[in-house]
């Protein structure tokens, strides 16, 4: 039966009900008019009878009311939870219909997250609603008690629809929401790695755009440079980590082929293509900063240059300088400086250009720096020119003004003393020749015209001494005074010698006229003896006695001339007296000579006629051969300035003068047999003979002479150019040896022998100055070798002299330089040593040090993270030492610039092994760093999802213990199977959770360092992994026993409820219809069918029962005490049912009886009632007549109602 129908049911009930009241006011009335006519006892009776029906009546009104009441609130109630579970179905089908629209894979990574946060929020409201679900059901079950079994079992079935149209959708929302949350986490493990990579390119690319701005110094570009090369490696490690997320992308098979594939393949292509673009960038960035730290050594090198030149020049030109040096030299010092200036003004316009070239690049903070150094570059160099310039100029005044009056002063000493020594050479004893006086006087006469002359150069001088005063040259004044003093004294002792001289020249003259008269008379007499002599012996006779004639007239006159010879002779010396007395004599002597000669010859004449001839021809061919030899013997040549040249020289001579000696002696001896002839013959030798033989004695002392002069000549100068020859070679051996050891480093220096090398070439140049005694030997012999060579051999010596002595300023100034540039890079050289001493043992320490931090076990994350932070202040105080392996590196270049191969090769190997540890310590420490936090992160991934599976697994597992099949009802079997589903929903849930812990294990132990760090994770993930599988599978086992423990038990339960449901809607039909007033015929008809259908109901429950008892009893176990209480709550209620329908049974047995008479009464009664409603009715007529039927008809009632 529905409710609608027990609705109608009751509603026909409540009309019966309400028809009756006019029966019960007809009953009310009649009961009003048979009262009088009763007793009062009969009146309390039916009044109570009366009282008792309308309290019946208005009982079961309200009960009929208050069930229509229930009836209509249970079906408005129903239609609701129809309408609700209708509009939830509606709602659940929306949500399939937009889990099957989101189903399409082609999404994108936005529409992706967007799905997943889509399925979320439905999972989220799918289990809100099961919270409204449960409250619903618990509000239904309180409904389907007042409800027939029918519409309860509809009810029950639309709501088991509507869960299990709810479960399936939300095991699908999960199912899909847990799918697309795996995928989603993986997409975002990727754009997280992707991000994380992006970020670094960003972090990168900053960097690199740091490295486009360079800074100054060739220091801190040197660090921009190892950054940029620690970044290239970072970048390079970098690289690896794409080729990881290409791996896993490939690995994303859930969304191959999507539009979120294809948006992550493009966005690691762009990753590719910008980390290709930044590591193109950092090795150019590299190359550039390779090139900028060579540029910025070769800018701070030239500037330090133009520094030192600058202070150098400056220093120089100073005034101090200025004092304590030569003017001369200090001009050639400024000359060269002048030269210098130039070379430094193209120096200083390249490193300006190259200073400027770095401002597109430069720090911004670096370019005042740059534009003050490149100002301040300027500014030396402008400044030390300029000071060079005005020095020089300043000095070249100077120099030129006092080279002008230095050179005045020069020339007039040289003058004054010129004059001064043609004076004391002049000033001699006036011969007694009138020609020397007049010479004499010409050259005092000559001597004043010069001074006179020079008379106002010394006024000049005289004018600019106050100026030279004022210059400081106390010295060139005093000179000036002092060849002025001279000048004067000059001029005076001039003019008195002219006056001496002039007196002298006019007796000389009167003294020569007179000689000169009689020298022509001699001379005649001579000569008419020379022609007599050319004339035959004949007419020489008459010549010579002519002759005779002559020459004794001049015999008186010869004391005269004798006393005037005398007195001009006092005016000289005494050899100038014996001249002039000798020249008096002589012409006494010539005079008597000849005239003796002539009488001789007069003699003689016919003797030496025969003889002349020979001896004549002797002696011309003597004189000619003396004549053509006499460049030979006599003459004093130029010879040639190579000594081997000049032996020949001197073998010639030796040749050519034994040969005049032995023609000479020839001759000699024939001139000595002709006079011997005269002497034989007493008659005295003629002038002729006599002139042959003086002319063959002084012939031959002039020859002896000239020979033994020239002999010392050729042998002083083949002496002295073989001592300059073997000064030369010493100073020339000295200095080549002093070229080689200079031009020895050329090739650059050995450092292991640097300190020998530099004792060895300090020896060595020790002996400069017995280079330099030889240096002034060959300068003082070169002064003696000019008179004797040519102007070409001249010109040759002093050019080889000076070559020498250049070469011995070169070599010195050279050697001075070198030996402090040994003694620079010998100190550099043993500062090289000590720094890589130190810095060895530095890496040393360091290494140790970086065996301790690397030997951590790293068998935890806590252990990596330690480990990490001991790696990273490792490096933090290894960095600390990387000044020192700059500095070494900075010392190693300087050296390598001047070693030679074997030296550069040797400090290489060492630098690159130093830098070769430090790159492989700071490489390994970086690489160490980026590892464990790769390590770090893996792990600590690792760990969290550990950590997350791990508290979902022991949360399952804490609620499966409490899981037991032992002395729970069935509502608590179902809560611990919902316990069991949700334990298994959330390890089905944790399924991709534990298949990434597998893969991240998988991963971690390849990252893994150590063999006990893989073990501790590996024996983590087994531990998890194991209690997962073993938990799933007792979920799984639990859960498929309880449920068809469940099912036997909500099976039998369902029965025995269904049994108990029926029995009490048996029960409460059974009450029911006795309340409703059914009519006993029908209520005995359903009685017997509810006879038949418990026993029916009672013979399935105790099928039921022998089941149970047997399956439970296989267990080993009771029946549980819920079946067997709800089956006693039957048993008792079917007794109950049983002892009712007995009851009923009887009572309707009964009740049918009274019916039959209290119809039968009933009928009597109504028709007593109609028959008074007549007579009331009717119109009184005889009223004695009318009272005497009315008391009739008021005694019948009374019977009627008493039997009713």
């Amino acid at each position: 039966m529905s409710c609608l129908s027990d609705t109608s049911y009751v509603q026909e009930l409540r009309e019966k009900v309400q028809t009756k009241d006019s029966a019960v006011v007809e009953l009310k009335l009649t009961a009003g008019q048979l009262t009088p006519k009763l007793s009062q006892h009969d009146t309390d009776l039916v009044d109570g009878k009366i009282r008792e029906s309308q309290a019946r009546q208005s009982s079961l009104l309200s009960s009929i009311d208050q069930k229509l009441q229930g009836y209509g609130q249970l079906k408005t109630d129903l239609d609701t939870l129809r309408s609700q579970a209708q509009a939830y179905i509606d709602w659940l089908d929306e949500c399939d219909a937009r889990v099957k629209v989101g189903e399409d894979a082609g999404l994108s990574l936005g529409q992706l997250e967007a799905r997943v946060e889509e399925l979320k929020m439905l999972e989220q409201e799918l289990g809100e609603m099961q919270s409204a679900l449960e409250a619903v059901s618990d509000k239904t079950q309180a409904l389907l008690a007042d409800l027939p079994a029918r519409e309860r079992r509809d009810m029950e079935t639309l709501l088991a629809s509507v869960q299990t149209r709810h479960n399936e959708l939300f095991g699908k929302v999960s199912e899909e929401c847990r799918q697309r949350e795996e995928v989603s986490d993986q997409v975002q493990q990727i754009q997280e790695r992707m991000q994380q990579h992006r970020t670094w390119l960003q972090e990168t690319r900053a960097t690199t755009d740091q490295y486009d701005v360079i800074r100054l110094t060739a220091a801190d570009v040197d660090k921009q440079l190892e950054r940029c090369k620690s970044t290239v490696s970072r970048a390079q490690t970098r690289s690896d980590r794409l080729s990881e997320i290409r791996t896993k992308l490939a690995a994303l098979d859930e969304i191959a082929g999507n539009t979120a594939r294809k948006e992550l393949d493009q966005s690691l292509e762009e990753l590719s293509v910008q980390q290709e673009s930044v590591v193109s960038r950092l090795r150019e960035q590299q190359s550039n900063l390779r090139d900028c730290v060579d540029s910025r050594h070769k800018f701070e090198t030239d500037c330090v240059k133009v520094d030192r030149w600058a202070a150098d020049t400056e220093l120089k030109c100073g005034t101090d300088q200025a004092g304590m040096q030569d003017p001369e030299q200090r001009l050639a010092d400024l000359k060269n400086l002048s030269n210098a200036v130039h070379v430094f003004e193209s120096l200083v316009k390249e490193t300006t250009d190259l200073g400027e070239s770095f401002f597109p690049s430069l720090y911004l903070e670096d370019h005042p720096l740059l534009t003050a150094q490149l100002q301040a570059l300027q500014d030396k160099f402008l400044r030390a020119s300029s000071v060079v310039e005005s020095s020089t100029e300043q000095l070249e005044s100077k120099l030129a003004s006092q080279g002008q009056a230095q050179d005045q002063v020069t020339q007039c000493e040289q003058f004054l003393m010129a004059v001064q020594g043609e004076i004391k050479k002049a000033v001699r004893p006036i011969g007694f020749d009138a020609k020397d006086a007049e010479l004499v006087q010409a050259v005092f006469k000559s001597l004043e015209e010069k001074l006179s002359t020079h008379t106002p150069t010394m006024d000049q001088l005289r004018e600019s001494c106050e100026r030279l005063r004022e210059d400081g040259q106390v010295s060139l004044v005093d000179d000036i005074t002092r060849l002025s003093d001279l000048h004067q004294t000059l001029a005076d002792q001039v003019m008195a010698q002219i006056e001496t001289c002039m007196s002298a020249v006019s007796q000389r003259q009167l003294f020569y006229q007179l000689l000169e008269a009689q020298e022509q008379i001699v001379s005649e007499c001579e000569t008419s003896m020379e022609a007599a002599s050319n004339q035959p012996l004949e007419d020489r006779v008459q010549g010579y006695k002519n002759v005779l004639g002559k020459l004794q007239q001049l015999e008186p006159d010869l004391p005269i001339m004798a006393e005037k010879a005398a007195h001009i002779g006092t005016q000289g010396t005494e050899d100038d007296l014996a001249t002039a007395t000798a020249v008096v004599g002589k012409l006494t002597n010539k005079i008597h000579a000849q005239k003796a000669s002539t009488q001789t010859q007069i003699a003689q004449c016919e003797a030496l006629q025969r003889e002349r001839e020979g001896f004549e021809t002797s002696i011309n061919s003597l004189m000619t051969w003396l004549e053509e030899k006499e460049s030979v013997l006599a003459s004093c040549k130029e010879l040639q300035l190579d000594s081997a040249k000049v032996l020949p020289v001197i073998a010639k001579h030796k040749t050519t003068s034994a040969e005049a000696q032995e023609k000479i002696k020839t001759i000699k001896d024939q001139a000595m047999a002709e006079r011997s002839k005269f002497e034989a013959m007493s008659e005295p030798l003629p002038a002729d003979v006599s002139d042959r033989l003086l002319q063959i004695t002084a012939l031959e002392e002039s020859i002896s002479s000239a020979i033994s002069k020239k002999e010392q000549y050729l042998d002083s100068a083949l002496t002295d150019r073989r001592q300059l020859e073997n000064s030369m070679v010493q100073v020339t051996d000295w200095l080549h040896g002093a070229s080689e050891i200079l031009d020895s480093g050329v090739s650059g220096l050995d450092y292991d022998t640097l300190e020998g090398t530099l004792s060895e070439f300090t020896d060595y140049f020790t002996e400069a100055s017995l280079c330099q005694d030889e240096l002034d030997q060959v300068a003082e012999l070169s002064e003696h070798l000019m008179p004797t060579l040519d102007s070409n051999d001249a010109t040759t010596l002093e050019q080889s002299v000076a070559g020498v002595q250049r070469k011995f300023t070169q070599v010195m100034t050279g050697a001075h330089g070198r030996q402090g540039h040994l003694e620079q890079k010998l100190k550099q050289w043993n500062n090289f040593q000590e720094q890589l001493a130190a810095v060895s043992e530095r890496l040393d320490v360091l290494e140790g040090e970086w065996q301790e931090v690397d030997h951590s076990a790293d068998a935890s994350v806590d252990a990596v993270q330690s480990h990490l932070e001991l790696v990273k202040t490792f490096l933090e105080h290894a960095e600390t030492s990387r000044s020192l392996v700059d500095s070494l590196n900075q010392v190693a270049r300087d050296l390598e610039r001047a070693g030679n191969q074997e030296s550069c090769a040797s400090i290489a190997r060492h630098v690159q092994t130093v830098n070769e540890r430090w790159e492989a310590l700071t490489g390994q420490a970086e690489a160490r760093v980026i590892t464990l936090e790769e390590i770090g992160g893996q792990w600590g991934d690792f760990s969290t999802m550990l950590a997350s599976v791990n508290t979902v697994v022991q949360e399952s597992e804490t609620r499966l213990a409490i899981v037991s099949l032992d002395d729970v009802t069935v509502t608590q079997m179902g809560q611990q199977l919902d316990n069991l589903k949700e334990i298994d929903a959330n390890l089905e849930r944790i399924q991709p959770q534990v298949s990434r812990l597998q893969t991240s294990s998988i991963t971690l132990q390849k990252a893994l360092p150590t063999a006990e760090a893989k073990i501790t994770s590996q024996e983590q993930f087994l531990e998890i992994g194991e209690r997962y599988e073993r938990l799933v599978k007792q979920v799984k086992e639990i859960t498929s026993t309880m449920q068809e423990e469940a099912d036997a038990r909500q099976s039998a339960i369902a029965e025995l409820s269904q049994c108990f449901d029926w029995l009490t809607e048996t029960l409460t039909s059974l009450q029911t219809y006795i309340d409703a007033g059914v009519t006993a015929e029908e209520r005995l008809s359903r009685n017997k069918l509810c006879q038949a259908e418990l026993k029916h109901q009672m013979e399935g429950l105790t099928a039921l029962m022998t089941s149970l008892e047997s399956l439970y009893r296989a267990t080993g176990r009771d029946v549980p005490a819920e079946i067997t209480d709800k089956l006693s709550e039957v048993q008792s209620l079917e007794k109950q049912v049983e002892t009712i329908l007995k009851e009923e049974e009887e009572t309707l047995m009964q009740l049918r009886e009274d019916r039959v008479e209290f119809l039968k009464l009933l009928a009597d009664v109504t028709a007593w009632l109609r028959r008074a409603d007549v007579q009331l009715q009717n119109r009184l007529v005889v009223l004695p007549q009318a009272r005497e039927d009315h008391q009739v008809s008021g005694k019948e009632p009374q019977r009627v109602l008493l039997a009713f």
